[in-house]
């Protein structure tokens, strides 16, 4: 039970980075790149501080839904990387932490598989 809070903690947090941009982004608001830039840093710092220094995020020898929201931040590009690339900045230059428990999360082959055969991981329907 206690790693099903901390996967539904990482879960809130992606949709708090997504929920605090998109509004701005659809609504082609004029501050939106300061706008997202603002939640990206706040919730990115929040992830980096719950990030293990090695292992995964639940002490487990494999992934959960924790570990699997930072492999959808980085390599999701709708919206993921369209609010990055909108707010100029590389939130996985900043997070060590963050950026070790991804590259750990793609190293499982299964992860690794999916993400390469993903049809729409990288896909970018429109047209950020």
């Amino acid at each position: 039970a206690a790693h099903q809070a901390k996967d539904r903690q990482f879960i809130a947090i992606m949709d708090d980075i997504m929920d605090g941009c998109m509004p701005k982004v659809f609504a082609k608001d004029p501050n939106m790149k300061e706008h997202c830039k603002g939640v990206i840093e706040k919730f990115y710092g929040v992830l980096e501080e719950l990030a293990p220094s090695d292992g995964f995020v639940n002490g487990l020898p494999q992934p959960t839904g924790a570990d699997f929201v930072v492999v959808i931040l980085s390599k999701g590009y709708m919206p993921y990387n369209v609010v990055n690339k909108i707010a100029d900045i590389d939130p996985w230059e900043t997070c060590p932490k963050l950026k070790g428990l991804l590259e750990r999360t793609l190293a499982v082959p299964e992860v690794k598989a999916y993400v390469e055969n993903s049809s729409t991981m990288a896909a970018n329907p429109m047209g950020m």
